[in-house]
């Protein structure tokens, strides 16, 4: 019995020890076996061996402790994918293994970490039926431990609770989710980071990109990114009448907690006719960002406290645009509203602009509806210092 599909099928015809010569010791002896030779792969067809009919329980352990053993082995988030999987082979007949498989792992300091990071790589309906498996499991336990798990269950549901309060339409989606056709609409550097498995690669493999087009401009946020983000995920929105895709940055505060970023995807059309017409007046390095990292980067619930997305960077010189502050300046203005852009926003009237006939050496303006404007600052100096302020 030399291959792994073999020993695995012994198993499978032994476990219920129906008959005399069935021994649990030679159920034990293969799954060591197997631990030691099989890699993740078998993970599925170990799952598939679980039914709520094996009486003897030491036969479940043992099960649950190859499994185990071998994503540790091989990689635990790959190997806990694998379990995910597997749960198709366990339904019905196998309702209460399964229920105990997962309870080990949000019980094991090792396992649930890891668990939560591959959440994200699931589709939301997957991830759903995960999550009201685990409300299952903890609704059964003592009033102690739903206590313990309460708090892990709210913050698996809370992410996309909030980001509906915002846009209906947000889903949580994985690269697998997308058809042939949307997969095309998204940089191949996203398809490359979100195959990637485990969250730390992917995350550096995103960073890199920032750094590779805006690694100068915007080095104090690129430090803090590095050090905060918790989680990357795909997300969709549905527009009128298409869907369009970005990536959600779920990063730390530094007083606690987390905030969400939005990083709109760079091969996005343009929507804004004014901006587009002068589109290669704008500085190099703002069109690289634009156009290799994110089209916009902001917090995501109002849309501001970042770089917005070209469709609502501000042209100043919109007749529909009431700037009363012109009748209050202290100076006289030294922008041509006609040729200026706002592409940081506050959410609160505030900019900061690009004058495209006045922006050697980066420089911009600070425009807004209510305070005295703040001419020859350095764009992406101030564009750096507020985001990260933002965060706060």
């Amino acid at each position: 019995m030399s291959t792994i599909g073999n020993k695995i099928s012994a198993i499978k015809k032994m476990r219920f020890l129906d008959h005399e010569d069935y021994e649990i010791e030679d159920i034990v002896r293969l799954l060591n076996e197997v631990g030691e030779s099989a890699d993740n792969n078998s993970i599925i067809a170990l799952c598939e061996l679980f039914h709520d009919e094996i009486f003897e329980p030491a036969i479940i352990s043992d099960l649950m402790e190859t499994i185990f053993y071998i994503a540790q082995r091989h990689g635990i988030r790959e190997g806990l994918l694998k379990v995910i999987e597997g749960m198709e082979t366990m339904k019905p007949h196998a309702q209460k293994c399964m229920e105990r498989l997962f309870k080990s792992i949000i019980d094991s300091r090792n396992l649930r970490q890891p668990f939560i990071d591959i959440l994200s790589l699931i589709s939301p309906s997957k991830k759903e039926e995960v999550v009201q498996l685990l409300k299952n499991i903890i609704e059964k336990q003592s009033k102690d431990y739903q206590d313990k798990h309460k708090a892990f269950i709210d913050n698996m549901e809370q992410k996309i609770h909030y980001l509906r309060k915002f846009d209906t339409s947000a889903n949580l989606i994985t690269i697998k989710d997308l058809d042939e056709s949307k997969q095309k609409l998204i940089p191949d550097s996203w398809h490359r980071l979100f195959r990637e498995q485990d969250i730390r690669v992917r995350i550096d493999m995103l960073l890199e990109i920032w750094k590779k087009y805006v690694g100068r401009e915007l080095s104090n946020l690129i430090l803090y990114l590095t050090e905060n983000i918790d989680d990357i995920e795909l997300l969709e929105i549905e527009d009128s009448d298409s869907k369009r895709y970005s990536i959600l940055y779920t990063i730390k505060k530094p007083n606690g907690g987390v905030t969400y970023y939005e990083g709109r995807n760079p091969q996005e059309e343009f929507h804004n006719d004014e901006l587009e017409q002068n589109w290669d007046k704008i500085p190099v390095t703002i069109q690289q960002f634009y156009e290799n990292v994110h089209n916009g980067f902001y917090y995501y619930a109002s849309v501001s406290m970042g770089l917005v997305p070209l469709e609502f960077v501000t042209f100043l010189g919109d007749d529909d645009l009431d700037w009363s502050i012109i009748d209050d300046l202290k100076e006289p203005i030294q922008i041509d509203l006609n040729t200026s852009f706002g592409f940081f926003s506050n959410g609160m009237g505030s900019y900061i602009a690009i004058d495209y006939n006045n922006c050697n050496n980066r420089n911009a303006t600070f425009w807004s509806a209510k305070l005295q404007p703040r001419y020859n600052i350095h764009f992406w100096d101030h564009v750096d210092e507020w985001i990260v302020i933002g965060f706060e």
